[in-house]
């Protein structure tokens, strides 16, 4: 199996950490690479990020289906591009937060979510009422920057 894992931003940073974290869940048959955007934004912090990464993450996803990759994983928690992805390609796509939030209602009756951005609490809470699962989260917190939680 190949997979390919895309880090939806400019920066190759966190290329090789990323590498690294795939494959302790992979076996050893598993082959996966990891590629960063090469147009897009530095970070995705917001809608606009989003907007500004999904058409180069599309792109990815579809040279990915191209050069025999047979699933990708797109590491944001947003899950910027991945509707529009599935659409258009024929392997397995998914971000961060679907299977993120499906692994937590099998775990309890209710989630939370800690983010360390106060502007992306909306997005979250768009994607948990896309999901049809917002009767089951019980917060969103986010960390500053000293680690305190707030609401």
């Amino acid at each position: 199996m190949r997979i390919r894992v895309i880090v939806p931003i400019t920066s190759p940073d966190f290329n090789e950490m990323c590498s690294i974290e795939a494959k302790t869940f992979l076996s050893d048959e598993a082959e996966v690479d990891v590629v960063s955007l090469t147009h897009g934004p530095a970070s995705i912090e917001s809608y606009y990020d989003e907007i500004l990464a999904a058409p180069h993450i599309v792109e990815a996803v579809q040279k990915a289906e191209d050069d025999g990759i047979e699933g990708v994983f797109i590491t944001c928690f947003g899950d910027p591009g991945v509707d529009a992805a599935r659409e258009l390609v024929d392997i397995p796509v998914v971000g961060g937060f679907q299977p993120a939030v499906s692994l937590a209602l099998t775990l309890g009756d209710r989630f939370g979510i800690v983010t360390v951005l106060d502007n992306v609490v909306p997005m979250i809470h768009d994607l948990v009422a896309k999901m049809g699962v917002t009767s089951r989260m019980a917060s969103v917190r986010v960390i500053d920057k000293i680690g305190r939680a707030h609401v």
